[in-house]
């Protein structure tokens, strides 16, 4: 067990190292998709149809989230905005989610978060659907031991987040949906408070 645990804090320090890259995501998609051309394509006729995949804007999403709603220690509301992209060819055997970049932002001071990570929507009957969200936080809160009054401990400087959202067609532009979103270190740190949001957001698409 002492081995597993020393694996699981190398692999997280190595993680937090790679921390910049994470930003970067979205755009370093097309080089990776360019990377995965076939090796055989030669002239310049053959390099244009070549061609990388653009990344395209799919969706933008603004909101508003209650902040920290399981224990209050901090305080104001999270002003939200997320950036999502058309899936990869290359997502598709991990049934084409899209990527993301968002931001949430703290009215009172508290944990603001920036975020990037995979989206996978979930059709459901009467217009309505469902969402899961996997990725990684960099947050500007409170990592150390003795965390001021008021403030959550959350350990690490890089978090993982998860969403759970439904939502609602109001038609082929405009949708409505309401999210819960948890960053946490999954104890990898030495301390693990978390910090779990909710609210609502609307969702233009493009």
């Amino acid at each position: 067990m002492f081995v597993i645990n020393n694996g699981f804090i190398m692999l997280f320090s190595y993680l937090k190292r790679g921390l910049r890259l994470v930003a970067y995501i979205p755009y370093a998609l097309p080089i990776i998709s360019f990377a995965n051309l076939p090796l055989e394509a030669h002239g310049e006729e053959r390099m244009r149809e070549m061609r990388p995949q653009e990344m395209r804007l799919h969706e933008m999403r603004y909101g508003i989230m209650a902040h920290d709603i399981e224990d209050r220690d901090e305080k104001g509301a999270d002003i939200n905005v997320t950036w999502l992209y058309e899936s990869r060819d290359w997502l598709a055997k991990l049934k084409s989610p899209r990527p993301l970049i968002g931001l949430s932002v703290n009215t009172g001071g508290d944990t603001s978060q920036f975020y990037t990570g995979l989206a996978w929507q979930i059709p459901l009957p009467h217009l309505f659907y469902g969402e899961i969200m996997l990725g990684l936080s960099l947050h500007n809160g409170e990592t150390t031991r003795k965390t001021p009054k008021g403030k959550r401990a959350l350990g690490c400087a890089v978090l993982f987040r998860e969403e759970a959202s439904i939502g609602y067609h109001l038609d082929a532009t405009h949708t409505i949906m309401a999210t819960v979103s948890h960053v946490s270190n999954a104890d990898l740190c030495h301390t693990n408070a978390g910090l779990t949001n909710f609210g609502l957001r609307y969702t233009y698409h493009y």
